[in-house]
């Protein structure tokens, strides 16, 4: 029961991740703009799969990065400049985590 239930959690974070990914729109755009075939297709579609795990690590390492970077600059400012500050990330933010 439990291997079915992990079976079952796996597959819908799989599916769920699958139906959010970029890419997915990007192959789409790339597909009907270029006019691929469906062996080309394929092929790409394995070409961003194998980059996947890179983006990803890539995409962790910006976030860190920007994270830190934020820390940095916050820790420069006076409390009514550290305010504004966060005020402008919490929008950026916003903008950053909207659909494309």
């Amino acid at each position: 029961m439990k291997i079915i239930l992990t079976t079952l959690i796996v597959t819908l974070i799989s599916l769920n991740s699958f139906a959010d990914d970029p890419h997915d729109k990007r192959m789409n755009h790339m597909s009907k703009q270029l006019d691929l075939s469906e062996e080309q297709t394929e092929q790409i579609q394995t070409i961003f799969e194998s980059k996947k795990e890179k983006r990803q690590a890539i995409h962790e390492q910006m976030k860190a990065l920007r994270s830190e970077t934020n820390s940095e600059i916050s820790a420069t400012l006076n409390d009514e400049q550290r305010e504004k500050f966060e005020k402008m990330q919490q929008k950026i933010n916003k903008k950053r985590n909207q659909p494309r």
